[in-house]
């Protein structure tokens, strides 16, 4: 069974993905693997970091003679912004000198991993939850593509809506549409006229400080018939798709609908803290007010401790 495992921290120095169950004599090289990565990394309204990374996976084993040799493929990606952060990100003692982040950001993972594992300075849960450890999903999923290529089957995928610009799912002919077509928009939308709105809609909400949500379609030409099974549930390819998609390091609006009204699309697209009625402090102030001190909404006080661990309740005494 093919799977991979990754290991990294956003502002560490790389990112590592292990990539076990590859057959021998799959003729396989770094220059594979840059296409997909540059692809992740354009595209209208990307971040700054995009800006200083520029990824590129180091074969580190697993290849020789530019062929799999049947044992575990290891890719490694540095993180070029790493020496901007060496004295936070450190593995060492020596010279560590943090700056403890406890800012919790609503609808990340900062919250859950400080309770979970008794961290006081959330750097530790941001580091490894950030959309950076995407770029190792994005290695090993073209070395993926490499070996289903040998046997006729083509992936690809465009954007078919952002905001409340939609080419609808009948809009584009995934049987002619070509990669050519996708490639040549700035958002991926083989629909040139959506396109150009998409890239105005951006410009606009950019404007304000806001974003857009979205929704993408991911086409496989040329499967077999048979793939998966439907005697187990956790061989099913339907719920192992699932499963990787939703694991994404990002917010996801849910559908379990054909469509979502005007209303629901709306309380999607405006931010998190916007659409639950708080702001972004709001989690921030639950944690120090579980700290003896009373936040905004008159909680808090010694006894709500006891629902942090003992660790995080030692940091908030500190």
């Amino acid at each position: 069974m093919l799977r991979f495992l990754t290991a990294g921290e956003s502002h560490g120095p790389q990112l590592t993905v292990v990539i076990e169950g590859l057959p021998a004599g799959l003729a396989i090289s770094e220059d594979d693997l840059r296409r997909d990565l540059a692809r992740r990394q354009g595209g209208h309204g990307r971040g700054g970091r995009q800006k200083i990374e520029t990824d590129f996976a180091r074969i580190a084993s697993g290849v020789r003679g530019g062929f799999t040799i049947g044992s575990p493929v290891t890719l490694v990606l540095e993180n070029k912004d790493h020496v901007n952060w060496t004295a936070e990100m450190t593995a060492s003692t020596e010279g560590f000198a943090p700056k403890p982040v406890t800012r919790l950001r609503p609808g990340h993972a900062d919250l859950a991993g400080a309770l979970k594992y008794g961290h006081t300075d959330v750097r530790n849960v941001l580091e490894r939850s950030s959309a950076r450890e995407t770029a190792t999903r994005v290695a090993a999923g073209a070395v993926a593509r490499k070996l289903l290529s040998n046997f006729g089957v083509e992936i690809f995928s465009f954007t078919q809506s952002i905001g409340r610009t939609d080419i609808g799912f009948e809009g584009v002919d995934v049987d002619t549409v070509t990669t050519a077509d996708i490639e040549a928009s700035p958002v991926r939308c083989p629909d040139p006229d959506a396109s150009r709105r998409m890239v105005a809609d951006i410009d606009e909400v950019a404007e304000r400080g806001d974003t857009l949500g979205g929704t993408f379609r991911i086409v496989a030409r040329g499967v077999p018939v048979g793939l998966g099974s439907y005697v187990h549930w956790d061989r099913k390819l339907d719920g192992r798709l699932a499963q990787a998609v939703l694991s994404i390091a990002h917010r996801l609006a849910r559908r379990h609908q054909a469509h979502i009204d005007d209303e629901e699309a709306d309380a999607v697209d405006r931010p998190q803290h916007q659409r639950e009625g708080r702001g972004p402090l709001r989690a921030e102030r639950r944690l120090r007010g579980a700290g003896g001190r009373r936040d905004r909404r008159g909680g808090g006080g010694a006894d709500d401790r006891r629902r942090f661990p003992r660790k995080v309740r030692r940091g908030l005494d500190a």
